[in-house]
Order: structure tokens, then C-alpha cells, then sequence
């Protein structure tokens, strides 16, 4: 789905030289001041809005006029916000912090290429930093069986949150414990039971959003874990999503459950925090209640 998007942002510079008495073809103009019918325009391809006193990146294109083609795109901001333009591809990406809220401007110059000759155009974008609105996160849809107290989500499942332009831009970040166990089920299990609890061959990774609404900048990881079996996680874009492909047994040569940990973060806040298992791929069962079957 479009959530599973990973950030592509870039920068292609493009510098003009010269020393002495260098032939140039006698129609040529170079480093003069573009007309504004060939200028072009400057346009944010990221979201406007930037959280306050966090680093963060917002990438810049130039739309082109007719018959024309853009280059060298140099980024500034003023000196407070500690703006420094980065390497990327596809758009120039400046990397900046805001120390306050409010309104500011990124200013930007780059080289047009006409039929003729060269010629220099700028512009500016503003972007606007405040806390936003935080975000909510809503869990995936719930499978309930007659009966059975437990909460079972369906694979992959995907933790959603509105975007709107004001939402909290804060970069995210979700970590992710994992384990097999490959303990035989004791005979007459009820299953376990509050706190679950990883063992120390539990093993982790972390997955990073630089927006959380944002799908140029999402996150994706890949796990590989073992006999073939996979793990992949999506942060950014609106949602995170989570997705098992493989199984795993014992040493008996029985089923062994699959336990999850998830964790995320935005800032200071923790969104979400949830300990599931699961026996087969299709499904997991969020481990906070008695009787769990696959975490003993």
C-alpha cells in the first residue's frame, strides 16, 4: 500500500567556472538575472509545517518554464534555524531546526538553462513551525470469536492516524523486540498470563518515520529471521504496519510462537506500546490479559 513508500528527497548540483579570456559562443548570457517568464518557481514537495526545537528535512524543487531546464539549487535559511543543505535525489533537501514557533522563509537560487545561454533565478517558500495537532493512534480492526476474551488482529496489521496539515510533524521512531520460543507447551496449558516478559535472546531493531504523515519520508525495514521467515515494518505516511511471512517449530517438530514487542515514539510521547503473539503468520493475539495461548 502507499504507506510502504520510503523517502526519496535529493539534490543535484550543478556549478559554472571561468578563468581568463575562455571562448564562449557570442549569444551566450551567462549569470544574468532570469526574466520571470523563464524564472521558474520554487515549490515545497514536503508538508509545511515543522515541529519546534527538533531537526528536521524539507525538500525543495524548482517547477521549470517552457523550454527551459533547472540546476544548482542552493538552500538557506536564516541563521538561527542552523539550516544545512544535504545531498538527496530528485529534490535539494535542507536540514533544519526551529527554535521557536512562527512563520519563516527558505530561500533559494538556481541556474536556468535557456536555448542561449544561462541565466540565474530565485525565490522563497515559507514554512511554519508549531507543535501541531498530536497524534492518535488507532488500532487495526479487531477479530473476536464467541467466547474468547482475547484480542486478535488479522495480518498485516496497520496502526492508522489521521494526517491533516497541521498534524504533529515530529519524527517517529518504533522499536521492535522479538523472539521465538521454543519451549514445549506445558501439558494442560491455560496459557500465560500478565507480565509477559522477554527472554535476554530476545533480539531488536528500530524503525524511523522523519514525519509522521509525510510518505516521502517513511520508514521500512525488512527483518529476516529464521528458516526463511520475514518480518516487515512500515512507520510514516499515516499509519505502521506490521507483517509476518513464515512460521516457525520446535525442536520437536511442533509449531512455536512468534513474540512481539512494539514500541513507538514520537518526541517525549509513547503512542503506542503492545506485547503480541502469534502462532501462524495470518494473525496475532495481543498479549495483555489471561489465557493467552501462544505466551506462557
Amino acid at each position: 500500500m502507499d504507506r510502504r513508500r520510503v523517502l526519496v528527497l535529493a539534490f543535484c548540483a550543478f556549478g559554472l567556472t571561468g578563468a581568463g579570456l575562455v571562448a564562449r559562443p557570442s549569444e551566450a548570457t551567462v549569470n544574468a538575472t532570469c526574466p520571470a517568464s523563464v524564472a521558474g518557481t520554487l515549490k515545497n514537495v514536503s508538508r509545511s509545517i515543522v515541529p519546534i526545537g527538533v531537526t528536521v528535512i524539507r525538500g525543495f524543487t524548482v517547477d521549470p518554464a517552457v523550454d527551459t531546464t533547472v540546476s544548482g539549487i542552493q538552500l538557506s535559511a536564516p541563521p538561527e534555524y542552523k539550516a544545512q543543505q544535504v545531498s538527496g535525489n530528485q529534490a535539494a533537501v535542507l536540514r533544519l531546526a526551529a527554535p521557536r514557533a512562527g512563520s519563516f522563509a527558505v530561500q533559494a537560487s538556481w541556474t536556468v538553462r535557456l536555448s542561449d545561454g544561462t541565466c540565474t533565478a530565485s525565490g522563497s517558500a515559507t514554512l511554519i513551525a508549531a507543535a501541531g495537532t498530536p497524534v492518535t493512534v488507532k488500532p487495526p480492526p479487531t477479530r473476536r470469536f464467541p467466547g474468547v476474551k482475547t484480542v486478535q488482529y488479522d495480518t498485516p496489521m496497520v496502526w492508522t492516524w489521521a494526517c491533516t496539515a497541521d498534524t504533529d510533524a515530529t519524527p517517529m521512531a518504533a522499536t521492535v523486540r522479538w523472539e521465538v520460543d521454543h519451549r514445549q507447551l506445558p501439558l494442560f496449558s491455560k496459557g500465560g498470563k500478565p507480565p509477559f516478559k522477554f527472554t535476554k535472546r530476545a533480539k531488536s531493531f528500530v524503525v524511523r518515520a522523519g514525519d509522521s504523515c509525510d510518505a516521502r519520508q517513511v520508514g521500512v525495514v525488512r527483518k529476516t529471521l529464521a528458516k526463511g521467515s520475514t518480518l516487515l515494518i512500515g512507520l510514516g505516511s499515516g499509519g505502521l504496519q506490521v507483517n509476518l511471512r513464515g512460521g516457525f517449530r520446535n525442536p520437536n517438530g511442533n509449531k512455536a510462537p512468534f513474540h512481539l514487542g512494539l514500541t513507538l515514539k514520537q518526541g517525549s510521547r509513547t503512542l503506542l506500546d503492545r506485547k503480541l503473539c502469534a502462532w501462524y503468520q495470518s494473525s496475532f493475539v495481543v498479549a495483555d490479559r489471561a489465557g493467552i495461548s501462544c505466551w506462557w
